[in-house]
């Protein structure tokens, strides 16, 4: 059996496979990008996945190999450091671990190894290309302070500065944006998205 795992910055999958490619078990939990969790909540949310998808799996056999592509495992620290996090687990003991960043195996998974480039935009925004060997260029996927451009994290911090912009007079247009945003969080207002934002409701 095979396990491989798509982790990213708002939920993780996990699925096992066996050696004709045929789904035997999945399992789901929340985000484990490590860069903006950290290590350890991102590790808990990995194990929960894991262990859902071999769990599921109604004749269990001992896995060949365990493949993660990760939202924040961008360079070479950071895919050393998950690898050894993720070989204390009790379900990985002795399977060996490869860690890549969740372009880079959407990449190949789409490509099925010759040239090409993805562009994946979820919680972040990264774009990939490989010349037929080996991932050898990528742009952005540097996280939400850094970069990120085009991502849902960018789409949604760009409507809520629409908003705040057009109640500073800053901006005219834009009415039926700042409706849709205030009703879709259930805020009366533009001032009241600094609360919603920066979590400073009053108990």
């Amino acid at each position: 059996m095979i396990l491989g795992v798509d982790g990213g910055g708002t939920k993780t999958l996990a699925v096992v496979v066996d050696s004709a490619g045929r789904v035997g078990g999945t399992g789901r939990s929340g985000p484990s990008n490590y860069q903006v969790l950290g290590l350890d909540a991102a590790v808990r949310s990995l194990r929960s996945a894991v262990r859902a998808a071999l769990s599921s799996v109604p004749q269990p056999e001992r896995l060949s190999h365990a493949v993660f592509g990760l939202a924040g495992a961008d360079f070479a620290l950071d895919r050393s450091r998950l690898e050894r996090a993720l070989a204390t687990m009790d379900e990985l003991a002795g399977v060996p671990l490869v860690v890549r960043n969740d372009a880079e195996v959407a990449l190949v998974g789409a490509v099925a190894g010759v040239r090409g480039v993805a562009m994946c935009a979820g919680t972040g925004a990264i774009a990939v290309g490989m010349d037929g060997l080996e991932c050898v260029a990528r742009a952005d996927g540097w996280g939400y302070l850094l970069g990120d451009e085009g991502s849902g994290y960018w789409i949604g911090l760009e409507a809520l500065r629409a908003v705040v912009r057009r109640h500073d007079g800053r901006a005219r247009r834009g009415r039926e944006l700042e409706r849709a945003v205030l009703g879709a969080l259930n805020e009366p207002d533009a001032p009241a998205l600094l609360d919603w934002t920066y979590g400073r409701r009053a108990s």
